[in-house]
């Protein structure tokens, strides 16, 4: 499993992200490390759509990470 760190502190939380591929039977799996205090502010004061998109945001970062590692 492929740890992607975009957390710029010490207090920071992890999401495993699968990224299915045609050429194989298991998908890739990536940790997506990232700051806690930005998830904690969408909570505290965001809204349920700010929410979709900073998860949306992790998974595109992730997706990226992947199609210029792995050209999937």
């Amino acid at each position: 499993m492929e740890t992607i760190d975009i957390s710029e502190t010490h207090d920071a939380m992890t999401m495993k992200v699968k990224v299915e591929a045609l050429n194989r039977k298991t998908p890739y799996k990536y940790v997506i490390k990232f700051d806690r205090h930005k998830l904690q502010e969408i909570l505290d004061f965001g809204s349920h759509e700010e929410l979709l998109e900073f998860y949306d945001g992790l998974r595109s970062t992730v997706q990226t990470h992947h199609k210029k590692t792995k050209g999937n």
